[in-house]
């Protein structure tokens, strides 16, 4: 997603121990998913197998603590979560604006304000299709953005600051480190529609291993590189840094 672009960020505040922290985050991540999807089956007494007699969360919210309460608990911590990280989203994009027009009369909060009316139509999408579509083209420009960004921190290899990243660990910023790199692994509320439409559902776990495997190596080299380029100078979203080098 397009927390990326803050991973450098999150290497500013928390230097080798936020590159850590994507690696150590994936894996837990990682884990964490096949546990939740194991959930998802029951043992067949009769046949020995494995037989998938829940479909989400809320299915396993139920078994564990009760229809009522339980049912409950997993709603409220998902819409908590999306609602999250819409308004990091939101956030993201008022920064980008920003770092696109910073002589314009219009500051942070009010291009957030008008990202978010601009948005308000999208609500009423109801076809998976139209969503779907606009996800498609999303990873597009995303794919295009990282190429970028990547090109433009090898061109300017000559200036990488390889003392600039910290070996310490300050308590105070590393924090912040911590929620932009957790932030940017959210794909464990999708897991049981993704598993469930799975041709070959036994595939799952080699899936789910290479994926993180994928995010965690190119996150962790993306936040490292764009660091060494902007160095102290890194801004929260990296997009803003192209116009000049640190």
């Amino acid at each position: 997603g397009m927390f990326i672009v803050s991973l450098p960020f999150a290497v500013l505040r928390g230097g080798y121990w936020a590159i850590a922290a994507m690696v150590g985050i994936a894996h837990i991540c990682c884990y964490t998913g096949k546990i939740l999807v194991e959930c998802l089956y029951e043992l067949d007494p009769a046949t020995g197998q494995r037989v998938r007699v829940r479909d989400s969360y809320v299915a396993i919210a139920k078994e564990c603590f009760g229809p009522r309460w339980g049912a409950r608990a997993v709603n409220i911590a998902q819409i908590i979560e999306l609602l999250m990280t819409c308004i990091l989203y939101v956030v993201v994009c008022g920064d980008l604006m920003i770092g696109s027009y910073p002589e314009g009369a219009i500051d942070a909060r009010s291009w957030m304000m008008l990202i978010g009316i601009f948005l308000l139509p999208l609500g009423f999408l109801k076809s998976l299709q139209s969503v779907s579509l606009l996800s498609f083209w999303c990873t597009m420009s995303h794919l295009l953005i990282n190429a970028v960004i990547i090109g433009y921190c090898i061109l300017q290899i000559g200036d990488w600051g390889w003392s600039k990243v910290k070996w310490t660990i300050d308590m105070e910023t590393f924090p912040i480190s911590l929620g932009v790199i957790v932030f940017s692994y959210t794909s464990h509320i999708f897991l049981p529609t993704l598993e469930g439409n799975l041709i070959d559902r036994s595939t799952f776990d080699w899936m789910i291993n290479w994926s993180h495997i994928a995010a965690a190596a190119f996150k962790a080299i993306f936040g490292w590189l764009c660091f060494l380029t902007f160095q102290n100078d890194t801004q929260q979203v990296i997009t803003n840094n192209l116009h000049s080098a640190g």
